[in-house]
C-alpha cells in the first residue's frame, strides 16, 4: 500500500458499554447542531496518552507492547463532562470529549508513559509537556462552544498500546 505508514500510540480505552455511550452522545450532538463528518466508531474512541515513534525496530515494539502490559498501576475513575470543537492539525474542527473528574489519573499515565518508553529502550524519546485529555467524537466542519454535557464516565485499568 502505497503511503502507508504504520501508527503506534498508548491509550485509555473505556470499556465497550461506555464507548456505545460515548457513541451516541457524539451522533445526538452532530445531529443537534448541524456537524458534518464522520462519527468515530465506538471501538476506536480512546484518550491518546503519547504517540510512539514512527520505524522503530521490531525488537523495540516488541519491548513497548511487554511494558505496556505489565504496567501496574492503580485503576482509577475518569469523567468527562464537557465538549468542545479543537482546531485540527490540517484545518478540520474535532469535536471532543474533555473536562470532568479523574483526569489527573490520566496525566499520571500520561507521565507513566515516560517510563514505559525509557524501560523498552526508548530514552531519548520525550513525551509531549501538553497534555489536554480528551476523546474525540468526530472531525467536524465547524466550531463548536465549549458546553457541558451529561457525566461520562469509566474505570482506566490500564495502559493500552494502539496499532
Amino acid at each position: 500500500m502505497k503511503g502507508y505508514v504504520d501508527r503506534y500510540f498508548f491509550a485509555a480505552l473505556p470499556d465497550p458499554p461506555t464507548a456505545e455511550r460515548i457513541g451516541r452522545l457524539a451522533a445526538r450532538l452532530r445531529v443537534r447542531y448541524g456537524l458534518n463528518g464522520k462519527l468515530q466508531a465506538p471501538e476506536r474512541l480512546h484518550v491518546t496518552l503519547c504517540p510512539v515513534p514512527v520505524g522503530l525496530p521490531p525488537s523495540i515494539m516488541a519491548a513497548l507492547r511487554e511494558a505496556a502490559e505489565h504496567t501496574e498501576m492503580q485503576p482509577f475513575t475518569v469523567m468527562f463532562d464537557h465538549v468542545m470543537s479543537f482546531k485540527g492539525a490540517s484545518g478540520n474542527r474535532p469535536l471532543v470529549l474533555c473536562e470532568g473528574e479523574g483526569t489527573d489519573g490520566l496525566h499520571f499515565l500520561h507521565e507513566a508513559v515516560g517510563k514505559v518508553m525509557a524501560e523498552a529502550g526508548l530514552h531519548h524519546t520525550q513525551v509531549p509537556r501538553s497534555f489536554h485529555p480528551h476523546v474525540t467524537l468526530l472531525y467536524g466542519d465547524h466550531d463548536l462552544p465549549k458546553q457541558a454535557v451529561e457525566p461520562i464516565s469509566w474505570k482506566v485499568e490500564k495502559l493500552t498500546l494502539i496499532h
